[in-house]
Protein backbone atom coordinates (compact mmCIF):
# COMPACT_ATOMS: atom_id res chain seq x y z
CA UNK A 1 0.00 0.00 0.00
CA UNK A 2 2.87 2.35 0.79
CA UNK A 3 4.45 1.73 -2.59
CA UNK A 4 1.13 2.06 -4.45
CA UNK A 5 0.48 5.42 -2.75
CA UNK A 6 4.00 6.72 -3.41
CA UNK A 7 4.93 6.90 0.28
CA UNK A 8 7.83 4.48 0.05
CA UNK A 9 10.15 3.57 -2.77
CA UNK A 10 9.29 0.72 -5.13
CA UNK A 11 12.61 -0.88 -4.18
CA UNK A 12 11.10 -1.67 -0.77
CA UNK A 13 9.25 -4.53 -2.46
CA UNK A 14 12.55 -6.41 -2.80
CA UNK A 15 13.90 -5.53 0.64
CA UNK A 16 13.95 -8.14 3.42
CA UNK A 17 11.05 -7.81 5.88
CA UNK A 18 13.28 -7.35 8.93
CA UNK A 19 15.08 -4.49 7.17
CA UNK A 20 11.79 -2.75 6.36
CA UNK A 21 10.44 -3.21 9.88
CA UNK A 22 13.73 -1.90 11.28
CA UNK A 23 13.49 1.26 9.17
CA UNK A 24 9.96 1.80 10.46
CA UNK A 25 11.23 1.28 14.04
CA UNK A 26 8.94 -1.73 14.43
CA UNK A 27 11.71 -4.05 15.64
CA UNK A 28 13.59 -3.89 18.92
CA UNK A 29 16.51 -6.27 19.40
CA UNK A 30 15.27 -8.20 16.36
CA UNK A 31 11.79 -8.73 17.82
CA UNK A 32 8.55 -7.05 16.74
CA UNK A 33 7.47 -4.12 18.92
CA UNK A 34 3.95 -3.78 20.29
CA UNK A 35 3.29 -1.31 17.46
CA UNK A 36 4.24 -4.00 14.93
CA UNK A 37 1.79 -6.39 16.59
CA UNK A 38 -1.02 -3.81 16.49
CA UNK A 39 -0.35 -3.13 12.82
CA UNK A 40 0.39 -6.56 11.37
CA UNK A 41 -0.22 -9.50 13.73
CA UNK A 42 -2.40 -12.30 12.39
CA UNK A 43 -3.10 -13.60 15.90
CA UNK A 44 -3.90 -10.86 18.41
CA UNK A 45 -5.42 -13.21 21.00
CA UNK A 46 -2.98 -12.27 23.74
CA UNK A 47 -3.73 -8.57 23.21
CA UNK A 48 -7.38 -8.09 24.29
CA UNK A 49 -7.08 -4.31 23.87
CA UNK A 50 -6.89 -4.63 20.07
CA UNK A 51 -10.66 -4.54 19.69
CA UNK A 52 -13.31 -2.50 17.92
CA UNK A 53 -16.80 -2.53 19.43
CA UNK A 54 -19.58 -1.39 17.10
CA UNK A 55 -23.30 -0.78 17.59
CA UNK A 56 -26.14 0.83 15.71
CA UNK A 57 -28.95 2.19 17.85
CA UNK A 58 -32.57 2.96 17.11
CA UNK A 59 -33.22 6.59 18.00
CA UNK A 60 -30.86 8.96 19.78
CA UNK A 61 -29.91 6.94 22.87
CA UNK A 62 -28.56 3.48 23.74
CA UNK A 63 -31.88 1.96 24.84
CA UNK A 64 -32.51 -0.13 21.69
CA UNK A 65 -29.80 -1.45 19.40
CA UNK A 66 -30.46 -2.81 15.93
CA UNK A 67 -26.95 -4.07 15.12
CA UNK A 68 -24.06 -5.00 17.39
CA UNK A 69 -20.64 -6.40 16.55
CA UNK A 70 -17.22 -6.73 18.13
CA UNK A 71 -14.03 -7.43 16.19
CA UNK A 72 -10.48 -8.23 17.23
CA UNK A 73 -7.48 -8.23 14.95
CA UNK A 74 -4.75 -5.98 13.67
CA UNK A 75 -5.32 -2.33 12.84
CA UNK A 76 -5.98 -2.98 9.15
CA UNK A 77 -8.58 -5.65 9.96
CA UNK A 78 -10.32 -3.36 12.47
CA UNK A 79 -10.36 -0.49 9.99
CA UNK A 80 -11.96 -2.69 7.32
CA UNK A 81 -14.49 -4.05 9.85
CA UNK A 82 -15.44 -0.54 10.98
CA UNK A 83 -15.92 0.75 7.45
CA UNK A 84 -17.99 -2.33 6.53
CA UNK A 85 -20.18 -1.79 9.62
CA UNK A 86 -20.77 1.84 8.63
CA UNK A 87 -21.60 0.89 5.04
CA UNK A 88 -24.13 -1.64 6.36
CA UNK A 89 -25.80 0.77 8.81
CA UNK A 90 -25.58 4.28 7.39
CA UNK A 91 -28.04 5.63 4.84
CA UNK A 92 -26.98 5.53 1.21
CA UNK A 93 -28.65 8.02 -1.09
CA UNK A 94 -28.43 8.32 -4.83
CA UNK A 95 -28.99 10.78 -7.62
CA UNK A 96 -29.34 10.14 -11.33
CA UNK A 97 -27.20 12.53 -13.34
CA UNK A 98 -27.64 11.95 -17.07
CA UNK A 99 -27.20 8.21 -17.57
CA UNK A 100 -25.16 7.72 -14.40
CA UNK A 101 -26.24 7.13 -10.83
CA UNK A 102 -24.16 8.85 -8.16
CA UNK A 103 -24.42 7.25 -4.73
CA UNK A 104 -23.48 9.11 -1.57
CA UNK A 105 -23.23 7.82 1.97
CA UNK A 106 -24.76 10.20 4.53
CA UNK A 107 -21.26 10.64 5.99
CA UNK A 108 -18.42 10.72 3.44
CA UNK A 109 -16.46 7.46 3.51
CA UNK A 110 -13.17 9.40 3.54
CA UNK A 111 -14.21 11.16 6.76
CA UNK A 112 -15.23 7.85 8.36
CA UNK A 113 -11.93 6.20 7.45
CA UNK A 114 -9.92 9.15 8.77
CA UNK A 115 -11.81 9.22 12.08
CA UNK A 116 -11.45 5.44 12.54
CA UNK A 117 -7.75 5.52 11.64
CA UNK A 118 -7.15 8.32 14.16
CA UNK A 119 -8.98 6.47 16.94
CA UNK A 120 -7.18 3.19 16.22
CA UNK A 121 -3.74 4.80 15.88
CA UNK A 122 -4.05 6.95 19.00
CA UNK A 123 -5.48 4.24 21.24
CA UNK A 124 -3.45 3.76 24.44
CA UNK A 125 -2.68 0.10 23.82
CA UNK A 126 -0.85 -0.34 27.13
CA UNK A 127 -4.30 -0.10 28.77
CA UNK A 128 -5.82 -3.56 28.44
CA UNK A 129 -9.25 -2.72 29.84
CA UNK A 130 -10.60 -0.58 26.99
CA UNK A 131 -11.28 -0.53 23.29
CA UNK A 132 -12.24 1.72 20.43
CA UNK A 133 -15.99 1.92 19.99
CA UNK A 134 -18.13 3.08 17.12
CA UNK A 135 -21.77 3.98 17.76
CA UNK A 136 -24.30 4.95 15.11
CA UNK A 137 -27.42 6.80 16.26
CA UNK A 138 -30.28 8.30 14.30
CA UNK A 139 -28.74 11.77 14.62
CA UNK A 140 -24.99 11.17 14.98
CA UNK A 141 -22.03 8.83 14.78
CA UNK A 142 -19.59 8.56 17.70
CA UNK A 143 -16.12 7.06 17.69
CA UNK A 144 -14.69 6.78 21.19
CA UNK A 145 -11.19 5.78 22.14
CA UNK A 146 -11.25 4.39 25.72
Amino acid sequence: MGIANGRISGSADNEPLDSLLGKLKLLKNGKPTNAAVVLFAKDTGQFPQIELRMACFKGIDKNIFIDNKSETGNLFHLLDAGVAFCLRNLKLGGEIIGLQREEKLEIPIEALREALINALCHRQYERTNGSVSLAIYEDKLEIVNK
